[in-house]
């Protein structure tokens, strides 16, 4: 993540105002962006799943209604590299203690809850928090921004999963925190475009280490010496082999064309784009990339064989961290539900009921 910030790559969400790229909006350069994403997805699952919270995180941020001089101190925070991480800290689930709540007093407001997932939050001293909350007394949602080592803000370091642990998603409690004035946000609503932005974010979080998965098991295939079976003279010149790997990689490009024309609707979206068609898109484009991802993680197991579970290949990660990831919200089976009551029925549910937290 030092590097990402070293290389300049958090410009592509500041505004020019503020010396990045960015014009502020959401959906800003998101095609270029998806193809840097696919990059890092190749080499890291939770670096890249790290990059698009971090993007969106700031994409929202900048496009908010905060004063400009809170948005200039975090632009400054990111070109000096004191504050690079950027936490999307919004999932209640699971938690016993009820939603998280903000509450009004002289100067600002009190934040108090617990939230159990917080990608990206690995180290305190160099991240922000967005933290939602419920104002008390209001049905409205503040947002607000939380330096992660401020006082009364406590960091469990409790995420042990199988695959996706360099995201550091551990919970964090916030013990009536205070955000002062200019640091946060009421709203009623959120801007639509989020969603399909963070699905589409979903879906090259498991599509890019699905690409990776590939390239090593035909890295490990060229440079093997011993056949699949003794009727052919290679694992290189085996049939099976080779319509797996053409497959897998047909599967793949077709996703990726799904996932690419999702994100240039919703970069060039306007006041005449139906919001609901791209809430379906972004579904359909993540599942099929989940889809295919899970199978090619799970396939290439195939094409390697036994051999290659050894450690020093660590060809496995791919299916842990794909595999691990492929269970966020909304499911599988869910999201074609929705899609398919969709083009049967016309029916588009609101995103509380896509969206688990």
């Amino acid at each position: 993540m030092k590097l990402l910030n070293e290389a300049g790559f958090w410009r592509l969400q500041v505004p020019a105002a503020y010396g990045g790229y960015s014009d502020g909006s959401v959906a800003f350069g998101l095609e270029a962006l998806y193809k840097i994403y696919l990059s890092i997805g190749r080499g890291d699952a939770a670096v890249l799943l790290n990059t698009v919270v971090g993007s969106v995180v700031l994409a929202e941020f900048f496009s908010s209604d905060l004063p400009e001089a809170t948005k200039r101190q975090v632009a400054e925070d990111i070109a000096t590299g004191r504050r690079f991480r950027f936490v999307a800290s919004a999932s209640e689930t699971g938690v016993a203690t009820g939603p998280t709540t903000a509450r009004k007093v002289d100067g600002g407001v009190l934040v108090k809850g617990t939230k159990s997932f917080n990608s990206n939050s690995g180290s305190a001293a160099e991240g922000y928090a967005s933290v939602s909350a419920q104002l008390e007394g209001s049905t409205s949602l503040v947002t607000a921004l939380i330096p992660l080592d401020a006082p009364a803000v406590r960091l469990h370091g409790d995420w042990d999963v199988m695959g996706m642990r360099g995201t550091q998603s551990q919970r964090i409690t916030y013990d009536d925190v205070f955000v002062p004035d200019g640091w946060y946000t009421v709203q009623a609503t959120r801007d639509p475009l989020l969603f399909p932005v963070a699905q589409a974010g979903q879906a090259i979080i498991v599509l890019g280490p699905a690409y990776g998965a590939l390239d090593a098991a035909i890295d490990y295939v060229r440079a093997s010496t011993t056949p699949t079976v003794k009727i052919y003279d290679s694992i290189q010149t085996d049939p099976f082999v080779r319509r797996r790997i053409g497959e897998f990689r047909i599967k793949l490009d077709a996703a990726r064309a799904l996932l690419m024309e999702l994100v240039r609707a919703v970069e060039n979206a306007d006041d005449k784009t139906e919001i609901a068609q791209l809430m379906i898109d972004a579904l359909s484009a993540k599942t099929a990339a989940t889809g295919i991802a899970v199978e090619v993680a799970s396939g290439i197991v195939d094409l390697t064989g036994t051999r290659s579970a050894a450690a020093k290949y660590n060809i496995d990660r791919f299916w842990r961290n794909i595999r691990t990831f492929s269970q966020h919200d909304p499911k599988v089976d869910a999201a074609q539900y929705f899609v398919g009551g969709y083009h049967l029925a016309g029916e588009v549910p609101g995103m509380e009921v896509y969206v688990r937290v």
